[in-house]
């Protein structure tokens, strides 16, 4: 059982809370045998999903907006022509701190819409009817999840946004501290662009990889090529 999330925490940790519970769900999801277990699922689910935009506001309202501003990527990580073709502009923070929270806040979005997605997979072996259907829809009406190829477009969306925030953190200035918050959200892009067959997006991942190991993370090294499986428990404990 999912422990309440902390109402008294910073927002950083309050993030980090949210993701701990969508890594949590992951497990749950897995042990899933039944029509009720999958309903109860995806409203735990929901949930996150509104916990995760009441946090965003709160954001917002902390530091004003715009919270970044988008411009060319002119970082040096990239030196092939058809990686730096994938994401040529980039976003540049507030501060630092707002990057750190964009990245995580990405991650969460992006496991949510998995967890969502899986669990329809799911559903639909216990109700191979329009009933599990039904559900998802009255709550599509009132600005929650959308079916069909919207997951993935959402999901690439977000996976695209944890990456267009990596030039900010990798900035030399940033020394290591910057990159200590990549590891987790781009393994999470990464294992997406890989499930889904967007090849040229995952090798731009396993480039930041590269990068973020010759500036002394090791950890980046395990990342590279490494299906989200293998990782996923210590990437979350890490975090």
């Amino acid at each position: 059982m999912l422990t309440p999330l902390q109402e008294d925490n910073d927002l950083t940790d309050e993030i980090i809370n949210i993701l701990m519970h969508c890594t949590a769900l992951i497990e749950l999801m897995e042990d899933a045998c039944s029509e009720s277990d999958v309903h109860r699922l995806k409203r735990l689910c929901w949930n996150l999903e509104r916990e995760t935009a009441s946090w965003y506001q709160h954001l917002k309202s902390v530091f004003g907006v715009p919270l970044y501003t988008n411009i060319p990527d002119d970082t040096e990580i990239h030196s092939r022509g058809r990686s730096k073709q994938i994401f040529p502009e980039r976003y540049n923070f507030i501060s630092l701190e707002v990057a750190e929270a964009h990245s995580l806040y990405w991650a969460a979005k992006l496991i949510i819409y998995f967890l969502s997605s899986e669990l329809e997979i799911i559903g639909k072996s216990f109700t191979p009817h329009e009933a599990f259907f039904t559900e998802r829809s009255s709550y599509n009406s009132k600005g929650g999840f959308e079916g069909g190829d919207s997951y993935m477009k959402n999901a690439e969306f977000y996976a695209d946004q944890i990456c267009r925030g990596v030039a900010y953190l990798i900035q030399p200035e940033m020394h290591i501290l910057g990159g200590e918050n990549l590891l987790f959200p781009v393994s999470m892009a990464a294992q997406f662009f890989h499930q889904n067959g967007l090849h040229d997006k995952y090798q731009w991942c396993q480039e930041v990889f590269i990068e973020l190991e010759s500036i002394g993370l090791g950890l980046s090294h395990v990342l590279q090529g490494t299906p989200w499986s293998k990782y996923r428990s210590g990437e979350a404990n890490a975090l």
